[in-house]
């Protein structure tokens, strides 16, 4: 349906308002943007009473617009005041007030984050009456030009959810979709056809037979698959029968014809029966109110990403009350026999089987590029809506994600990662009624054989060692997404808790299950017997803390798990949270295993990272906290108080061992010689490698100081190699992703030996590029050293090192020198370079690539780094062309950034100098300047840009990806021809969230949320007085009818106003 709508100025509004009648009979939630220009102060939208949980977000940045909002009766309710005695709510400042029984929340005029132009207005309650928009400008503009405004609105529902739609009476059959929807819990579902009733097992539900000749004797209701499950009775109501349904608490679950007949006549619906966690019979009841609304009920919600230095949320929209989401969880149970559909663990056992089978198809590599081809048993990728294939990480919205599923015939859509298949499975697990919320793992352990420990293998190389691939690959993975899931677990009995010598009910509450494909498992419901089925869960978090596993029952299907499964896959889940770590050598044709105190038996292994504490296994594990969330979380990105950590529910505090309760031994040595080792990375205080040319903070050294006997000799080996997030080799296999490897033999002066490693950006760019259109690949390098240190008398003593560094590949370069946070592509977390002393200016010996003894001090920064080996090739190396001169040692190093706090420094041999292989600068400003020139772009006589010097300037920065190049050359070459710097499409990216920004990168992305296209657009339109005609696309509010919400926009020219007619696309 097209609705028809004036938008008028300003000039006119008042009139207009009274002319809209808003129908408020729906209950859907929607939002709405807008694009406007804006040039004087005035109103121009209204939205009708009734409307609930509205939001109003405004940007219109770079300038300095202030929001305003007055009743229908032209009272004042946010109007921005600087002076004591204001009406209204107008404060600089955040600020709150009551509006009758409504709480009107107002960001202040200051700006959020102190950023004028960006503000947000937030109604909690329901409109009490209709209300006016508009704007307040705050800049000079005497030529009365209109600027770019964004607006969104975004609102929860509206009053009169109840109503039930219309169709109410099928073929002589009242549902009554009012009573039984509230009694259900099910009056929140949207976009139900109108021959479906939706009820809860364990709870009654009423029809009313409107047929002729009814009567309770003759009146028969049946669901023919369900008929042990739910009986009926009649009773007569005026001239119509009443019928009750009673559903037992243990009622499979699904979607059933239900028939009636009466008097030689029928009639038939569709009933869908879900599971009651708000029934203290059902299996998967939750007490907690609050935990009810926020794991059954809630639609929006996050699933944290990145790695355990820093991990962000990601915003999604699971859409759990949309039919289209409801109605797919529904069809994933068609395997199911129908009596194994009323136990919550089969089917949360078969969610996880069936996700992977019929919805996502995983795809952790990016070649062949994810938008493109066609893979092994899926379809081919086309840029349309019936056939796209997306990057697993721009997927925000899972009823749109279904809808890809449905029309490209049921395949599975193309692309999904863990945080994709956890999300999906939120969603349909709280469609189906399963309390269900996503859960991060961060340093995740991938156990292929079941011994729940990584192995890792390494040989013999000289006197030392080095990584080489085992017989087994397994991984720690950056981070991993699965779900859990709250169920009673009658199938682990007192009996079988007893046996693990816990008490009964011990495996009742929160159960891991994970859809995503990583181990194949056998059991479980509706799928296929043999070698296994990729699946995993329930398995219950109460049991892995306790690193138990054993066999359990289901007595009424007379069916026991599988003995290598146990209840189910707990081994998995425990190696995945507590794995330990086992190091094998190789020796000839044979492996020994370096055991835990060198004993070997049941203390083998490590029961943490024995290198780094921080790679140990199962980490920050975190869900999202029970409730909304918070406004700090929307607007500035920090979510830390919406993050609720799992990890001690999943295991004890560390040490942990997942097979004993040994403590651990931090170093690995064999032999008898006396010496200790200490090894650091350096900087000392990096968060993150960044990627990026001419950043000193691109490049990372390992260092290793050893303290033993003078005229001892240290022989050190290292390898670095790079990896994905799943900790796999990038690129296959260890050879293909070795990013360096190198030996060194140093003489131990003084009690104090040391080795000393560089890598700089150079050598780790072609394993995460870091071009616009191409997603980063590696996203953190290892470090292997092995140092063995040779005593004057020829003992031996041998040490076996890893580190681990992240790397962050910017989603906006120009921002890495800018000191500014820094956006992490791929939802890798932030960079924030450490702070430093800030240099003296205009002193060119100062970050020359010469160390400078004399400004070697705090009060010249250190010489910004010269004096140290890895700043001063990161800072010069490539840049430009500058050939830098480093020091060969780190023997001046006085930086405390670059130190490891070691007090004594040996040289070091020479690390190898980034040659700037990367596209410098100054090669792009040439390039510019050659096609500007091509174009006959010159230096304008009337100060102003020429439309063709700037379509030519737009085509050569954004056909080759160079919007976010920022230096000297390019200013000064772009402020010749008087145009501005281009804002281009930045690659590929398919940017989607619920709020305007997408989380954590806040209000930035909020600041820029015209496109370049309609940006261009609203700036062109000043030399155009007749503006053109505008479409608005609404998410409607409500099922089959909605709440009209009037929106009148201002469409102001350089110097003349008009009525321009626009056309709302009701959707």
């Amino acid at each position: 349906m097209v609705v028809k709508i004036l938008l008028l100025s300003a000039l006119v509004l008042s009139a207009f308002a009274q002319l809209i009648t808003p129908q408020i009979v729906g209950c859907k939630a929607g939002e709405a943007d807008a694009r406007l220009r804006i040039a004087q102060e005035g109103l121009y939208a209204v939205v009708p009473a009734g409307v609930v949980g509205l939001e109003i977000q405004m940007s219109s940045v770079p300038y300095d617009m202030d929001l305003v909002v007055y009743t229908a009766r032209d009272a004042p309710v946010v109007v921005p005041c600087r002076y004591l005695r204001c009406q209204g709510l107008g404060t600089q400042c955040p600020a709150v007030a009551k509006w009758g029984n409504t709480e009107v929340a107002y960001s202040g005029f200051g700006g959020i984050n102190g950023q004028p132009g960006v503000e947000i207005i937030r109604f909690t309650g329901v409109l009490p009456e209709g209300i006016k928009i508009g704007f307040k400008p705050n800049f000079p503009n005497p030529y009365n030009v209109g600027v770019p405004v964004a607006l969104k609105f975004i609102w929860q529902g509206a009053v009169g959810c109840n109503v039930p739609p219309a169709g109410n009476n099928k073929q002589g059959l009242d549902l009554m979709f009012t009573q039984n929807s509230l009694n259900h819990q099910t009056n929140r579902y949207r976009g139900v056809p109108d021959n479906i009733l939706i009820v809860r097992r364990g709870f009654p539900f009423q029809l009313l037979a409107n047929i002729a000749g009814a009567t309770p004797s003759n009146t028969k209701a049946t669901v023919a698959e369900l008929d042990q499950w739910i009986k009926f009775t009649y009773l007569q109501s005026g001239p119509s029968v009443g019928i009750t349904g009673t559903i037992t608490a243990d009622c499979p679950i699904g979607q059933y014809k239900l028939v009636v007949g009466a008097a030689g006549k029928s009639a038939e619906i569709q009933l869908v029966v879900l599971f009651n966690p708000w029934s203290d019979k059902d299996d998967t009841f939750l007490p907690d109110t609050n935990e009810r609304l926020e794991f059954v009920e809630n639609e929006e919600g996050f699933i944290w990403q990145g790695s355990n230095s820093n991990f962000v949320p990601s915003y999604f929209l699971y859409d759990n009350k949309e039919w289209i989401v409801l109605s797919s969880a529904l069809r994933l149970l068609r395997r199911m026999p129908i009596p194994e559909r009323s136990s919550a663990v089969l089917v949360s056992r078969h969610l996880s089987y069936a996700v992977n089978e019929d919805i996502c198809y995983g795809k952790w590599s990016t070649e062949p590029p994810y938008t493109q081809g066609q893979p092994e048993g899926g379809y081919k990728c086309f840029q349309t809506a019936k056939h796209q294939c997306r990057e697993p990480t721009n997927w925000r919205k899972i009823s749109e994600l279904i809808q890809v599923h449905i029309d490209v015939g049921y395949q599975r859509v193309q692309y999904c990662q863990c945080f994709v298949f956890a999300a999906v499975t939120t969603g349909v697990g709280r469609a189906l009624g399963i309390p269900t919320r996503p859960v991060s793992n961060f340093q995740s352990a991938h156990d292929k054989n079941g011994n729940r420990a990584v192995d890792r293998f390494y040989k013999k190389a000289g006197n030392g060692l080095q990584p080489i691939e085992g017989p087994i690959e397994e991984s720690v993975w950056n981070f991993h997404v699965w779900n859990e899931m709250w169920m009673k677990r009658n199938d682990i009995n007192p009996s079988v808790c007893s046996k693990m010598k816990l008490a009964a009910g011990c495996a009742d509450g929160w159960q891991a299950v994970d859809a995503t494909p990583q181990e194949m498992s056998e059991g479980g419901s509706g799928v296929p017997n043999g070698e296994g089925e990729y699946m995993m869960g329930p398995a219950p978090v109460r049991v892995v803390r306790e690193n138990k596993h054993e066999v359990c029952r289901i007595d009424f299907l007379n069916r026991e798990s599988h003995p290598k499964v146990g209840c189910y896959d707990t081994n998995f889940v425990i190696a995945e949270v507590n794995a330990n770590i086992n190091v094998w050598i190789q020796n000839g044709g044979d492996w020994k295993q370096q055991c835990y105190n060198n004993q070997p038996g049941p203390q083998c292994g490590y029961p943490t990272d024995p290198f780094q504490a921080q790679a140990t296994a199962g980490q920050f594990i975190s869900t999202k906290a029970v409730g909304p969330i918070s406004d700090r979380c929307k607007q500035t990105g920090d979510c830390s108080a919406d993050r609720h950590d799992r990890t001690l529910a999943y295991k004890n505090a560390e040490p942990s061992w997942s097979t004993t309760s040994r403590g651990r031994k931090m170093w690995m040595q064999a032999g008898d010689g006396k010496a200790t080792i200490k090894v650091g990375i350096i900087p000392h205080d990096i968060p993150k490698l960044i990627n990026e040319l001419g950043s000193i903070w691109s490049s990372v050294g390992i260092v290793a100081q050893v303290a033993a006997q003078a005229g001892s000799s240290l022989e050190c080996h290292y390898t670095v190699t790079a990896h994905d997030y799943t900790d796999a080799y990038v690129l296959k296999t260890l050879a293909a992703s070795t990013v360096h490897t190198g030996s060194q033999v140093v003489k131990v002066t003084s009690g104090t030996g040391q080795c000393l490693f560089t890598v700089t950006r150079n050598e780790y760019s072609h394993f995460a590029s870091a071009r616009a259109e191409v997603s980063a690949t590696a996203t953190h390098l290892k470090f292997h050293m092995s140092v063995v240190v040779i005593s004057p008398d020829g003992t031996k003593n041998e040490y076996l090192e890893e580190r681990q560094v992240e790397i962050c590949t910017p989603e906006d370069p120009k921002e890495v020198l800018s000191g500014k946070e820094v956006q992490c592509r791929g939802n890798r977390g932030k960079w924030k370079a450490p702070s430093t002393k800030k240099c003296p200016d205009n002193n060119p010996l100062i970050g020359n690539g010469v160390c400078d003894v004399a400004l070697n001090n705090e009060q010249n920064c250190f010489d910004n780094g010269d004096c140290c080996i890895v700043s001063c090739i990161a800072r010069n190396s490539g840049v430009d062309g500058i050939v830098p001169k480093c020091p060969k040692s780190d023997s001046q190093c006085k930086d405390p950034a670059f130190q490891v706090g070691f007090n004594e420094r040996t040289p070091a041999k020479a690390a190898k100098i980034d040659n700037g292989a990367d596209i410098t600068c100054r090669e792009i400003s040439l390039a510019i300047k050659n096609g500007l020139a091509k174009a006959s772009c010159v230096a304008p006589k009337d100060g102003k840009c020429t439309p063709g010097c700037e379509k030519e300037l737009n085509k050569l920065v954004c056909e080759n990806r160079w919007m976010n190049w920022n230096c000297k050359e390019l200013d000064e070459l772009v402020s010749t021809i008087k145009c501005e710097w281009p804002r281009c499409q930045q690659g590929k990216k398919d940017h989607i969230g619920g709020w305007v920004w997408d989380l954590p990168a806040d209000l930035q992305k909020f600041s820029k949320m015209l496109s370049p296209a309609e940006w261009n657009a609203l700036r062109n339109s000043q030399s155009q007085p007749n503006p053109a005609t505008t479409t608005l696309h609404y998410s409607w509010l409500a099922g089959p009818i909605g709440l009209v919400v009037g929106v009148v926009i201002g469409v102001i020219g350089s110097r003349r106003r008009r009525i321009a007619q626009v056309e709302m696309a009701v959707l």
